[in-house]
C-alpha cells in the first residue's frame, strides 16, 4: 500500500513588531496520526523548522499548532506526496510503451520539420550553381567568340 509523506516548514513570531518576547516559547507544533492512542508523528518547540513524516495509518493527520504566548503569528506551508513502495504500479509497461511511442512520434515530426527545412535550402543552393553555370558558360562563348575574332578565325 503507498504511504503518504507529509513535509513542511514553519516559523512562530511575535504577532507585534515591538514585542519582547523571546521566540523559543511563543508556541509548539505537533502532527497527530488519525489513530487513537498512536504516538505523535512529530513534536517541537523550536520558532522555526522543516518536518517530514511519513503516514503509517490512512485517514485525517492534523498539525496542531499550541500558542504559548498572548499574540503569536504562526506562518505553516505544508505539502504532500505519495511514497511508491512497488514502482510497478505507478509505471506499468503499457504506460511506457504509450509513452516512448509519443516520444518516438515527436522526434519524428521534429526530424520532418527539420528535413523540409534542409530540402529547402538546398533547392536554393542548386539554383544558384546553375545560375553560376549559366553566366560562366555565356562568358566562355563570348570570350571565345571574341578571341576567334581576334585572330581572324572566324
Amino acid at each position: 500500500m503507498p504511504k503518504a509523506i507529509l513535509t513542511g516548514e514553519w516559523s512562530f513570531g511575535p504577532a507585534k513588531e515591538n514585542a519582547t518576547t523571546e521566540n523559543a516559547t511563543l508556541a509548539s507544533m505537533r502532527v497527530i496520526s488519525p489513530a487513537a492512542g498512536t504516538p505523535t508523528l512529530f513534536e517541537s518547540t523550536d520558532a522555526a523548522g522543516h518536518f517530514s513524516v511519513t503516514a503509517t495509518e490512512n485517514g485525517e493527520h492534523r498539525v496542531c499548532v499550541v500558542a504559548r504566548a498572548a499574540a503569536v503569528q504562526a506562518s505553516l506551508v505544508a505539502k504532500t506526496a505519495l511514497e511508491v513502495a512497488d514502482h510497478d504500479l505507478a509505471a506499468k509497461r503499457e504506460h511506457v510503451e504509450a509513452l516512448e511511442q509519443e516520444i518516438e512520434k515527436m522526434e519524428n515530426l521534429a526530424r520532418h520539420a527539420l528535413d523540409a527545412s534542409t530540402r529547402g535550402r538546398l533547392v536554393w543552393v542548386e539554383v544558384a550553381m546553375m545560375c553560376t553555370l549559366l553566366v560562366m558558360g555565356l562568358w566562355q562563348i563570348n570570350y571565345l567568340k571574341a578571341f576567334f575574332q581576334a585572330k581572324k578565325i572566324l
